[in-house]
């Protein structure tokens, strides 16, 4: 018989859970030694059931992304520990970043540890943090040349990595060994432990106050409720099955566009979303192994319906059919480190798609690009790698502009300060501001994608994982695309544009040399001719749009 739980009950349990998981985002934040989680907030963290390892609860600062990626994860330790027949104990951390298993790229190691309540494990603490180099062909793993998931780094499966709360010496030193940074990817180990601690020792405070009945019970009526919410969104789009296609520039190495294609059926209180048409793996690395699909899927329709709880039962009501194959659907040894870009673009199909049914609740195309640049080399005999993410803008929707200078859509990844950037890397930065006439005309305007330059001040090596040269983010219901991106760089001191539109290879630069890139703008949504003329003249005022865009 489930325990019966009052309204005020849950909502103080539901509270405090999100504020454990927040305070282990903050934990892990202020630990870390990299500026890609300390400043880029490159990171997530959450509960999950023990016995399933369903989501219970996520911060609400991680990455979405990381949402399916984490209860794969989970679900793979959970899995390995059955197979092997070995019980949780307290102070195990098992640490894994196999995209296969836990989604994602090499770069995302996660966490895993038990919480334990009167001697039992009632609960698992997860995190997710990006590891800055993991040892790959390239300084930083973002390479648009890698054919398989050999050249991208050091791959791991489930280990052990603490036990009794010791952190097994074997296991760190082979993490170091191939590390091109190895204190600071140790530091960066060390806070994402720092940060299951910290949730461990709250989870015990909500448990020695309600008791593990009560809280348990308030675990699955959540979970109840948010599929039962899910339910009614779907309930209240009209039954039908909506279409919308798209296409990656290409893998990297060749130049053949990867064509994108998803259906989304809705009957009744059930949602299908099939990416049946979608092409074949690709020989580079754009990409994605199933549990990223899976995430990308979920993260689109939790920023359409983002008064949902997230949790297990948020997205039982929605069934997925990936092809066998395709490009959505990668096993080893496939290359994966692309997995940004083509899963910004699985965000924006669903939503280009879900438009056409519900224009009020979806949304024009965001920006789809993560457009990671990573330079690096050494100062002073020391190794550095800077690793920036791209800021763009986001697609209108119905009563609202885009976001101008967005984090990609699969996350919370920020763009590092410029302050930081400067003081802890060889480059120096001239420019850093909005990109005018980036964002999509439209009755709404797409957010304005980002521009900057920077002069290297040291011999450095460059590379680029970026896309959307030729497929810019689409406009709906009458609304123009967003800006192309645009990626130049010199060597000695000569101009020069990627044979692959937004993917540089590991190029060699030199002392004064630049990099400029410019990232797209969002989509616009209705007709230009709509807009009302007020906002024409704010959006010249304040340098979004030039004279001659304005028309």
């Amino acid at each position: 018989m489930t325990l019966a739980v009052d309204p005020t009950t849950l909502a103080v349990v539901r509270g405090y859970m999100d504020e454990v998981v927040d305070e282990m985002d903050l934990v892990q934040v202020k630990a870390a030694f990299s500026s890609i989680v300390a400043e880029g907030n490159d990171r997530a963290n959450g509960l999950f059931r023990v016995e399933s390892g369903d989501t219970v609860a996520q911060g609400r600062e991680g990455s979405p992304i990381f949402v399916a990626a984490m209860q794969y994860a989970v679900k793979a330790v959970v899995d390995w520990l059955q197979k092997i027949d070995r019980p949780w104990e307290p102070g195990d951390a098992y640490l894994l970043n196999d995209p296969f298993l836990g989604g994602t790229h090499l770069n995302d190691a996660k966490l895993v540890a038990p919480f334990f309540w009167e001697g039992e494990p009632l609960l698992l603490l997860a995190n997710t943090g990006h590891w800055t180099d993991v040892g790959a062909a390239q300084a930083g793993a973002f390479s648009p040349t890698c054919r398989a998931i050999f050249e991208e780094g050091i791959r791991l499966p489930v280990m052990r990595f603490a036990r009794g709360g010791e952190i097994d010496p074997e296991v760190l030193e082979l993490i170091r060994a191939n590390n091109r940074l190895p204190d600071m990817q140790e530091g960066d180990l060390r806070s994402q432990l720092n940060a299951l601690e910290v949730g461990r020792r709250r989870l015990e405070r909500l448990f020695d106050r309600y008791g593990a009945e009560l809280v348990m019970a308030c675990v699955s009526e959540l979970d109840l409720r948010s599929e039962r919410l899910m339910e009614d969104r779907i309930a209240a789009i009209p039954d039908g099955t909506y279409t919308a296609s798209d296409h990656l520039d290409d893998d990297g190495i060749s130049e053949r566009p990867i064509h994108l294609q998803v259906a989304i059926t809705v009957e009744g209180r059930g949602m299908t979303i099939d990416f049946e048409g979608t092409d074949p793996l690709c020989e580079g690395p754009m990409n994605l192994a199933l549990p990223t699909t899976v995430s990308a899927c979920y993260t689109s329709l939790k920023h359409t319906f983002p008064d949902i709880p997230i949790n297990a039962g948020c997205f039982r009501p929605v069934t997925l059919r990936v092809p066998s194959g395709s490009v959505l659907a990668a096993e080893p040894p496939h290359a994966v480190g692309g997995y940004s870009d083509v899963a910004g673009h699985v965000i924006a199909l669903i939503s280009l798609a879900l438009v056409q049914a519900v224009p009020e609740v979806a949304g024009a195309a965001a920006f789809q690009t993560g457009g990671v640049s990573v330079t690096s080399g050494q100062v002073d005999g020391h190794p550095f790698v800077a690793t920036f993410p791209y800021g763009g803008g986001y697609g209108a929707t119905y009563g609202s502009d885009g976001l101008i200078g967005g984090t990609n859509i699969i996350g919370m990844a920020r763009f590092p300060s410029i302050e930081m950037t400067e003081h802890e890397f060889p480059i120096l930065w001239d420019r850093f501001g909005i990109r005018e006439n980036s964002g999509g005309a439209g009755r709404w305007r797409g957010g304005c994608g980002t521009e900057y330059t920077f002069t290297v001040e040291t011999d450095v090596m460059l590379s680029i994982l970026g896309e959307q040269a030729t497929s810019p983010p689409q406009g709906v219901l009458g609304g123009e695309p967003g800006a192309l991106n645009d990626v130049s760089y010199t060597v000695d001191g000569v101009w020069q544009r990627p044979a692959h539109g937004a993917k540089v290879p590991a190029v060699a630069l030199h002392a004064g040399d630049k990099v400029r890139r410019c990232s797209p703008g969002g989509g616009g949504f209705g007709p230009p001719e709509e807009r009302d003329p007020a906002l024409v003249e704010r959006d010249l005022a304040l340098g979004y749009v030039s004279p001659s865009g304005a028309d």
